[in-house]
């Protein structure tokens, strides 16, 4: 499998689609695309134009806090486009919609519509107004693949988040391109954290809702933990979370806080009774 990359960090949407397209050009019979672009741009005009110079081509990406790529490094804001090719390999496109109402419904119909068995695949749900983790978890169940991607996203503010499908910029949804062919699929996942300080139990969680800790309000915790309380999402400051005292973390961001209620919106699910720190 081959990935040929365009980069662009052009202020204007119109001349990002044409660098990003140009440096495409002449990729042999390409089979998948992957899209990430920064939300200053028109995700719906990107995604036309590419969807319009090789048609019929499955298409998914989305929003993201910035673009890297091994030819230009890290944008802030920019647009990537990466063409998928190589001798036998095939992909397919689905896209799961409006996953705050029907969830893991949306996710099982989606992937029924794409041919079994894939090599690969990759997603790219919505953050926020649902349990991100469970719609990952079905589409493994029912794939069974190997899955890699990310949450759409908007330097935080979690009102500007759009996923891609072919040439349609859309928001609540996750689209997938699942990949086929022979390819070896080796996954790997490493964080720049560590977990620090007391230990804490989940003791009421409803997906990726945590109601209480220790029995308590789960903001009290964070608000008497910082020293202050919070409006605003803390992604830098993330929940070690362990299912038990000898198993490996994996960290959760706090995406909202409702102070009324004192409920904290992770950014994925986690099982009630776990460790947090």
């Amino acid at each position: 499998m081959k990935l040929t990359s365009g980069h662009s960090e052009a202020l204007l949407t119109s001349d990002a689609i044409r660098e990003v397209i140009a440096a495409c050009e002449g990729v042999d019979q390409p089979v998948g695309a992957l899209l990430w672009m920064s939300p200053e741009y028109d995700a719906q005009e990107i995604a036309e134009a590419i969807s319009k110079r090789w048609p019929d081509l499955p298409l998914v990406g989305c929003t993201s806090d910035g673009v890297f790529s091994s030819g230009a490094g890290l944008s802030h804001e920019g647009v990537l486009l990466s063409l998928i090719s190589g001798e036998g390999i095939r992909t397919e496109m689905q896209v799961a919609e409006e996953l705050s109402v029907h969830g893991n419904e949306a996710v099982r119909a989606a992937c029924s519509r794409l041919s079994p068995e894939p090599a690969l695949s990759f997603v790219f749900p919505s953050p926020g107004s649902h349990d991100v983790n469970a719609a990952v978890l079905e589409a493994e169940r029912a794939l069974g693949s190997p899955l890699v991607g990310a949450c759409s996203a908007d330097h935080r503010e979690f009102k500007h988040c759009q996923e891609i499908a072919g040439p349609q910029a859309h928001t609540d949804s996750m689209p997938i391109l699942a990949v086929y062919g022979p390819i070896d699929v080796a996954v790997e996942l490493g964080s720049g954290w560590s977990p620090v300080g007391r230990q804490f139990r989940a003791t009421r969680v409803d997906g990726h809702k945590l109601i209480e800790i220790n029995g308590a309000p789960a903001l009290q915790m964070l608000s008497d933990y910082y020293g202050f309380e919070t409006d605003e999402a803390l992604v830098e400051f993330p929940l070690a979370v362990q299912i038990d005292e000898d198993s490996e973390p994996f960290y959760r961001g706090v995406f909202a806080v409702d102070h009324e209620t004192g409920v904290l919106t992770l950014g994925g699910g986690i099982p009630e009774g776990s460790i947090l720190r």
